[in-house]
């Protein structure tokens, strides 16, 4: 149960994040980019074959592949810096923004039990 409790955590903080991003940078119904993209996350959650220790590095590239499309990482690098991002050169702005990416990508990864 607190395995089921871990993935429902991940998958509501997944949403989260994908309204939020595509409210802000997407045309359309936020549902009709996010209903998708969940459905297909509780699918490879859910996939027996990927349920073992040594598939987990697959379950979480096949999650980014799902994932990464729909958030806007270099959005969201510049709202975390708010005023701060401004005063960064271009290149610092892009080093900032891959940085952070990886390290958002680090959190959830390091989130997905198999």
């Amino acid at each position: 149960m607190n395995r089921q409790r871990k993935h429902i955590r991940l998958i509501l903080l997944l949403v989260a994040f994908m309204l939020w991003i595509s409210s802000e940078s997407r045309a359309g119904e936020p549902l009709d980019v996010v209903k998708p993209a969940v459905d297909k996350v509780f699918q490879i959650l859910g996939d027996p074959q990927l349920k073992i220790p040594e598939k987990k590095q697959e379950s979480v590239e096949r999650l980014k592949e799902v994932v990464n499309p729909i958030f806007d990482y270099d959005e969201m690098a510049r709202r975390s810096l708010g005023q701060h991002w401004r005063r960064r050169t271009p290149a610092e702005q892009e080093e900032f923004a891959q940085l952070f990416r990886a390290f958002l990508e680090r959190i959830y990864s390091d989130k997905v039990d198999v």
